[in-house]
């Protein structure tokens, strides 16, 4: 009985690893993982990459059916991360719906307004440097509508950062000021006097908005005083649904964007803004 179990014992201690043993084993996966680990990462960057470019193009699709499905005026808005440095306005990590009103072309058929352009006290032979503005008369009611509640402070229906675009060539502007035109305003215009709308109480006929050009060099002095077919685009608005944000380590790169003639209408290198 004794001989059978020193046996069974021995039999037993052959079983195991020695001290030696693990540390090989150890060494020879600490070798494989330092291989496989910078492959097994760039296959989860490259996963993760796809998964966020899927979601953009899911967003932009949903934004186009939507548009599609309104009969137009829909999108979507990118969120970039902010507009102070160059680094900020080329990355986006937040994308949402956007509902669009359609354009503004005036209250009567084949409305226009009439363009003065104002040179530069300092520099007027520069034309990057002038100054325009737009007069809107009483059949143009929304922009009457608009100047009154600017002056209120309240929403309206065209608001301050809105893009108008003039004439046939589509010069892209952006609004700066609206207000009911005074007798200096009318003054420069040529006008002597504030017609009024028949009716007690109602507000001048006339509305002058400032616009900005917003691509840089543009000359428009051949239009000083011309009457101008226009459209106004009112900002968009986000739509009532959750924002799409971009996952982990993942943002849209915004440093290509670009729209306009020039290609640079949202360019990170020209835009102040946050979209």
């Amino acid at each position: 009985m004794i001989l059978h179990r020193r046996s069974a014992a021995n039999r037993h201690s052959q079983c195991g690893f020695t001290l030696v043993e693990v540390l090989v084993a150890l060494a020879v996966i600490s070798v494989l993982a330092g291989i496989a680990l910078p492959t097994v990462k760039n296959t989860l960057r490259e996963q993760k990459v796809t998964r966020a470019a899927s979601l953009v193009q899911s967003a932009i699709e949903e934004g186009r059916a939507r548009s599609i499905g309104r009969g137009g005026g829909g999108g979507v808005i990118i969120d970039r991360l902010g507009s102070a440095t160059l680094v900020e306005r080329s990355q986006s990590l937040r994308m949402r719906m956007a509902e669009s009103p359609p354009l503004y072309n005036g209250d009567a058929p084949n409305s226009t307004a009439r363009l003065r352009i104002a040179k530069h006290g300092t520099f007027p032979n520069d034309p990057s440097r002038d100054s325009f503005f737009l007069l809107f008369d009483s059949t143009q009611v929304q922009m009457i509508r608009s100047a009154m509640d600017v002056a209120n402070g309240v929403p309206t229906l065209i608001n301050l950062g809105d893009a108008i675009f003039l004439g046939d060539a589509k010069y892209p502007m952006r609004v700066t000021s609206i207000a009911t035109a005074d007798g200096q305003a009318l003054a420069l215009w040529g006008l002597t006097a504030t017609p009024m709308l028949p009716g007690p109480g109602l507000p001048p006929t006339y509305t002058q908005v400032q616009i900005t050009p917003v691509e840089q060099n543009v000359d428009l002095r051949r239009f000083h005083f011309v009457d101008l077919a226009f459209a106004i685009q009112k900002q968009p608005r986000p739509a009532i649904a959750l924002p799409l944000e971009m996952p982990v380590g993942t943002a849209i790169d915004l440093t290509a964007s670009g729209l306009g003639r020039f290609g640079n209408q949202f360019s990170p290198m020209e835009i102040m803004g946050n979209y």
